[in-house]
């Protein structure tokens, strides 16, 4: 998966641009980067880690990455909103799915239609979406829905 990020105004730290912790990716596990295993994961956006770059970019400009790579940005502390225009590419093959963690049972995987995608809250999953398998964060699921 491949997010694409570009505001629609000018970014700066004040409004809170979008930070990415380079070379993140590639200490990644199959959970992506925020999982409750990897280091960075309660990592302040203030206080940043070695490697995190806060992007200022111009209205227009964007980024492209990997799902791996730690993101984030913090708080909008200007009187004017921050609007940006962000996707994920995927595969047309591949599965939509959301992973949920849960200290106990282990990593839910749920399967999302296009259409469930478009009506997500955290915390309000769609009717439509499905659990398709509870696993054990330090394994690989079985096999993802197609």
């Amino acid at each position: 998966m491949l997010p694409v990020a570009a505001p629609l105004v000018d970014t700066t730290v004040e409004n809170g641009a979008l930070i990415v912790v380079e070379r993140s990716h590639l200490g990644a596990t199959w959970i992506r980067p925020h999982d409750f295993r990897h280091p960075l994961r309660d990592a302040s956006l203030t206080d940043l880690p070695p490697g995190a770059l806060s992007l200022v970019l111009h209205a227009g400009e964007g980024i492209v990455f990997t799902n791996r790579t730690i993101h984030g940005s913090p708080a909008n502390r200007s009187t004017v909103d921050r609007h940006a225009l962000g996707c994920v590419l995927v595969p047309r093959d591949a599965s939509l799915v959301h992973l949920v963690e849960h200290p106990v049972r282990g990593v839910e995987i749920w399967a999302f239609s296009d259409d469930d995608m478009l009506t997500f809250h955290p915390g309000r999953f769609p009717p439509s979406a499905r659990l398709v398998e509870t696993v054990d964060p330090s394994e690989r699921p079985t096999a993802l829905p197609r």
